[in-house]
């Protein structure tokens, strides 16, 4: 995986295709019993049974280690994926949707989100951190357990530079 810089919308995109590791069909990777290997970067609460779970993506877009290494490749720029992907686990109840959750449920989602986003932030590296949910076949989820992911990246998308551009020029035309 690598990224290029798109010469004629001078945005990054993602090259490649994500390592696939064997999947067993007959079990759910985020459920309790099928945790994965790796370690946890987040359980809430802090004591007894987690109830939310965040890991490293099995299959990241980004990847922690290493420098961007920005460099010229003909008419492209290019970089390592250097980034963060991660996955917060909603609840290891796998039959639950977020909004099935209970207002304290979702608080820890919540609370699970800005944890996370506050040590990616620690990174002088990463510039950009979003949070999303793809929910549903359609909508590209990879699995049905209620789950969000939370990448980071070490540039700006442009369409965000864009938007902030516009937001900064509105609220200065409203001031005057």
């Amino acid at each position: 995986m690598e990224l290029r810089k798109d010469p004629i919308t001078r945005s990054w995109v993602v090259i490649g295709h994500p390592e696939r590791e064997k999947e067993r069909a007959d079990t759910c990777p985020l459920c309790p019993d099928s945790r994965p290997t790796r370690p946890a970067l987040l359980e809430l609460p802090p004591r007894g049974e987690a109830q939310v779970t965040v890991y490293p993506h099995f299959r990241p877009l980004y990847r922690i280690e290493g420098d961007p290494a920005r460099s010229a490749d003909g008419i492209f720029d290019r970089m390592a994926a250097v980034g963060a992907h991660e996955i917060v686990v909603e609840t290891p109840n796998h039959s639950l949707t977020l909004d099935r959750l209970s207002d304290e449920e979702i608080a820890r989602v919540l609370e699970a989100y800005a944890l996370r986003i506050a040590d990616l932030k620690r990174d002088a590296r990463f510039k950009y951190v979003t949070v999303f949910k793809n929910q549903g076949r359609q909508a590209g989820e990879d699995w049905p357990h209620a789950h969000s992911q939370i990448t980071a990246t070490t540039f700006v998308p442009r369409r965000i530079l864009y938007e902030l551009r516009a937001a900064r020029e509105w609220y200065r035309d409203r001031e005057r």
